[in-house]
């Protein structure tokens, strides 16, 4: 199974006898349909309608993303609705469990980057990172881990979601802080920027949580639960808040660790992979970067994994499907021990 990636202008995607045709140019390229997870349009590649339509039909999800990366939107078919399991959401999200379940996600989110801050600064050498070993400890990245341990231990005493979600601003605002510390002086990181990204870092970061946004919405909507009933997240119009809710401990362990992987193994090119380069303007990645951060995230997700607890070895994408449906035995049964957080070492 897989997920197609249409990234490059003047593409067109059709479907005819049982098979998904990509023409780019003079060449035609065909996959059998039922082979395909998903499909992801990045700019303005074309499809049919007869081509939206059957997979649709399928349960085959369209992910539609803007050139920069940034998720727009897609069509997922109502093949997975579930109204009665919602219902049940709906009234779990207003219930003391959910609150239990959300200091869980969001202690767990803080321990993951207090792990990445810990396992990229064992692994930094002055050959990989331009900065001299001394100058990382006088900027304090052991400082920062222990503010993010100090601000921890207040999780489980928060009474509130915006108490909750004050002390998860503040760690993120020292991760970052900490994280810049071992990127490569020339990817200009220093704090985390959304939009428009300001550095190039910034700009593998934003699209490769995009590439994990959409794939958890898809698998909760696949599950049956509606992605906008959370229970962390503000509402807001079309916010999928329960994505927002469920992507949380996995943005260190996948993404972050995906990108400093990529940076710090020379593995992208600032002249060829990024546009923004010696202009005032934001950074966004080009195609060829684009396609470098897709192939090192679908590599990441199917490496397997043996921080699920309770569960046996398994890639990181089933691992997403995994938590989900521990989630749902969460609400379900109105039991927040039903549902634990992946936390890695």
């Amino acid at each position: 199974m897989c997920v197609l990636h249409l990234i490059d202008n003047g593409v067109t995607v059709g479907n005819e006898a049982g098979k998904i045709y990509i023409k780019y140019q003079s060449e035609t390229k065909d996959v059998p349909i039922e082979t395909i997870d998903g499909i992801n349009v990045y700019g303005k590649p074309q499809l049919t309608t007869q081509c939206v339509e059957e997979c649709m039909r399928r349960g085959i999800p369209i992910s539609f993303f803007s050139s920069t990366g940034g998720y727009i939107g897609g069509f997922s078919g109502t093949n997975y609705v579930n109204v009665k399991r919602q219902r049940i959401q709906a009234t779990f999200n207003l219930s003391d469990t959910s609150f239990e379940l959300a200091k869980k996600i969001i202690g767990a989110k803080i321990s993951n980057q207090i792990s990445i801050l810990r396992r990229f600064n064992r692994n930094y050498t002055s050959s990989e990172v331009i900065l001299a070993e001394e100058e990382t400890d006088k900027c304090g990245i052991q400082s920062n881990i222990n503010n993010m341990l100090r601000y921890k231990k207040h999780i489980d005493s928060c009474e509130t979601i915006p108490q909750l979600m004050g002390y998860e601003g503040i760690s993120a605002r020292e991760y970052f802080d900490g994280l810049g510390m071992l990127v490569n002086f020339e990817y200009s990181f220093d704090h985390r920027s959304k939009c428009p990204a300001k550095d190039p870092f910034n700009s593998m970061l934003s699209f490769g949580y995009s590439l994990l946004y959409k794939e958890l919405y898809g698998i909760i909507v696949s599950k049956g639960l509606s992605p906008y009933l959370g229970f962390i997240h503000e509402d807001h119009e079309g916010h999928p808040a329960l994505v927002s809710d469920m992507i949380e401990e996995w943005r260190a362990v996948i993404i972050d660790s995906m990108v400093m992987s990529l940076v710090n193994g020379k593995e992208m090119s600032l002249v060829d992979d990024f546009e923004g380069i010696q202009s005032e303007y934001p950074y966004y990645l080009t195609n060829t970067g684009r396609k470098k951060v897709l192939d090192k995230y679908n590599k990441k997700m199917d490496t397997t994994t043996s921080y699920i607890a309770g569960a046996s070895k398994m890639s990181y994408r089933r691992a997403l499907e995994y938590q989900v449906s521990s989630m749902i035995h969460a609400i379900e049964e109105n039991d927040a021990s039903r549902y634990n957080p992946i936390v890695i070492r």
